[in-house]
C-alpha cells in the first residue's frame, strides 16, 4: 500500500485511508495484508503514537464487532429454528447441527479476533500504554471464549516481549 512517496505525505491524509484499509481487511479477514500494512504505517508514524493507536484501536474493534455479530446471528438463528417437532428429530438422529454452525460462522471470526491481537501485540510492542490494553482485551477474550492454547500462546509472547525490554 505504502510507496516511498507515500512516506513523505503528512501523517493527517494518511490515516483516514489506513482506517478504511483497516476496514477493508476486517470485511475481508486479511489479517496478514493487515499486518503488513500497520508495521509499514508504524515506521511512517514513528513519532506520532496517537496515530497508530487510533488505526490499532479501531482495527481490534471492528474485528470485535464481527464476532458479536457473528454469535448474535447464530443465537438468532438458533432460537428461530428450535421448535418441538424439530428438536425431537435432531435428538433421536445425534445431529449436531448446532455445532455445525458454529463452526462455519463464529469460529472464523474468532480466529480473526485472536490474529488481530496477536497483530496488534507484535505491532505495538514498544507502547506500553496501548499494549497494556491490548493485553487486556486479549485475557478478557480468552477467558470469555474458553481459548486456552491462544491464553498460552499471549503468555508466550508477552513473556517474549519482557525479555526484549531486559
Amino acid at each position: 500500500m505504502f510507496s516511498k512517496r507515500c512516506r513523505s505525505t503528512p501523517l493527517a491524509s494518511l490515516e483516514p485511508t489506513m482506517h478504511r484499509f483497516v476496514e477493508l481487511c476486517v470485511d475481508m479477514r486479511k489479517g496478514r495484508t493487515a499486518k503488513g500494512e500497520l508495521m509499514q504505517y508504524k515506521n511512517i508514524a514513528q513519532n506520532n503514537k496517537g496515530a497508530i493507536e487510533a488505526v490499532i484501536t479501531r482495527f481490534v474493534q471492528l474485528a470485535g464487532q464481527k464476532v458479536r455479530a457473528a454469535v448474535r446471528v447464530d443465537l438468532d438463528d438458533l432460537e428461530a429454528s428450535k421448535t418441538p417437532e424439530s428438536i425431537l428429530p435432531g435428538a433421536v438422529s445425534g445431529d449436531q447441527s448446532t455445532d455445525r454452525t458454529d463452526r462455519t460462522r463464529v469460529t472464523p471470526w474468532l480466529k480473526f479476533l485472536w490474529e488481530s491481537y496477536r497483530t496488534s501485540l507484535k505491532t505495538l510492542k514498544n507502547n506500553a500504554r496501548l499494549d497494556q490494553t491490548i493485553t487486556q482485551q486479549a485475557f478478557k477474550f480468552c477467558l470469555k471464549h474458553n481459548r486456552k492454547v491462544e491464553l498460552r500462546r499471549l503468555y508466550e509472547t508477552l513473556r517474549l516481549h519482557l525479555s526484549n525490554v531486559a
